[in-house]
């Protein structure tokens, strides 16, 4: 990001960011000195990967409320994973804790795959994961899917519900990927990457591609995106200090 944020405002140096990177490293870091929303403007929001809670069988839950009074009764609460601390998954899972009350504790992998092993062999009883990661394991009944993360449900498995629908109020997140420039770039490249962006994301090949991998396209114009990642920064910032959340 550093180097992005230094280059000329020309179009030849673009970003592409992810919420990870562009939101919730920032205030868990503590390293950033600047505003992201100051330095970077939007160019397109390109995808979203719907993050899912997921437990494993032996657990006698089948939903979101199911899932909360479990949890009330564990004493000492119960440990959940996620892909890495300052991830997508992580911050699901924080937020659940905080709008929830429980007494959660996280457990940082390297990655998503490390998790499901984990939850597989009933290490871990509850994980905060990325939906393609889960899916096969969860077609075959290895891992139990009980909700998405997503503020309305995903086109890839429309059968879930969100946590919201759960009875957590305020709750969603999103693990998008979008494109930015350094601010000061002119607008007509900006626009113009704009729609390149948008001509991309419809071409069937890229479309086919993406929905293999579990993403959802989320295309949205510059104005658009622009808004939407300072919304987003504006968001997380104060549920990741309330949160406690920081990199040792």
């Amino acid at each position: 990001m550093g180097l992005a944020m230094r280059a000329r405002p020309d179009g030849h140096t673009l970003l592409a960011s992810s919420a990870s990177n562009h939101v919730f490293h920032p205030p868990i870091s503590g390293e950033v000195n600047y505003d992201v929303r100051e330095v970077f403007h939007g160019m397109a929001m390109w995808v979203d990967v719907p993050n899912v809670i997921a437990v494993h069988p032996s657990l006698p839950v089948h939903n979101v409320q199911e899932l909360i009074a479990y949890i009330r009764t564990v004493s000492g609460g119960i440990s959940f994973g996620s892909s890495g601390v300052g991830t997508s998954n992580h911050l699901a899972g924080e937020l659940f804790r905080l709008r929830t009350g429980l007494d959660m504790t996280h457990v940082p992998y390297r990655g998503g795959g490390p998790v499901l092993a984990d939850l597989l062999a009933g290490t871990i009883q509850l994980g905060f994961m990325n939906l393609p990661t889960v899916i096969p394991s969860a077609d075959a009944g290895r891992v139990r899917i009980i909700a998405v993360c997503t503020a309305e449900r995903v086109a890839l498995r429309p059968d879930l519900p969100t946590v919201s629908e759960g009875g957590v109020l305020d709750y969603a997140v999103r693990s998008w990927m979008g494109l930015f420039a350094p601010r000061g770039t002119p607008a007509p490249i900006i626009q113009s990457m704009s729609e390149a962006s948008r001509l991309a994301l419809e071409a069937q090949q890229v479309l086919s591609r993406l929905r293999t991998l579990g993403s959802e396209t989320i295309w949205m114009d510059a104005t658009t995106t622009d808004r939407f990642a300072g919304e987003e920064y504006a968001r997380w910032g104060p549920i990741i200090r309330q949160a406690g959340v920081k990199i040792d």
